[in-house]
């Protein structure tokens, strides 16, 4: 299949870790849509946001494979869908979405993955619950201090969920200030937590 040339590919860091960013951004969308959603507002809105996207979509995917307008389509729905999870979605309609996004980026090898890994490991629908909060013996570092004993090198997902669950623990018993430097030193390691009004968490790089 002959495809219309589109010019020279941009092809450097800068568009890299703009790419990333992209991927990452549905895949924090996909975390969300795994979580529990008690509120559906927002279901009516969907289904013609889907409609919409694939419209655009197959019309990309006519124009000789406009990979650019086919990718500007799936990020029209994943803004969509972020706005109606704010309103609220049933599970029924995550569980839709997600399949939106898995159907039509199949076409473009895209989203077909339980977990993004670019250089580290994130699970959909990450979750850390408040019971399960359990000690953790961090390896120090060689600058030792009330925050920096906390950090650790290379961290991955089990490093930082047993962190999270200390963090979250502390919390329980108001030990705040223990909290909040379990915190700065995984922000130290490029890790973003999410607190939830339910009192779960969830992480990002």
């Amino acid at each position: 299949l002959a495809t219309q040339y589109r010019g020279p590919l941009d092809f450097s860091d800068h568009a890299l870790k703009e790419a990333k960013n992209a991927v990452n951004g549905f895949y924090d969308l996909f975390a969300r849509l795994a979580e529990t959603g008690r509120i559906a507002s927002g279901d009516a809105g969907l289904n013609p946001a889907i409609g919409r996207c694939t419209v655009a979509f197959q019309s990309a995917m006519d124009d000789d494979i406009n990979t650019p307008m086919a990718l500007a389509a799936l990020q029209g729905l994943r803004n969509d869908v972020n706005k109606l999870l704010g309103q609220g979605l049933s599970a029924k309609s995550r569980k839709q979405a997600r399949e939106a996004f898995l159907s039509l980026g199949n076409c473009l090898a895209l989203f077909q993955l339980e977990k993004w890994q670019f250089g580290q490991s994130r699970k959909i629908g990450q979750v850390v619950e408040r019971d399960e909060a359990q000690p953790i013996t961090p390896r120090k570092t060689e600058t030792s201090g009330p925050v920096t004993e906390m950090v650790e090198q290379l961290l991955n997902d089990d490093d930082v969920e047993r962190m999270l669950r200390e963090r979250l623990d502390a919390k329980k018993q108001k030990n705040f200030s223990r909290a909040d430097e379990i915190r700065k030193s995984l922000a130290s390691q490029g890790i973003i937590i999410e607190d939830k009004p339910d009192g779960t968490s969830r992480w990002k790089r």
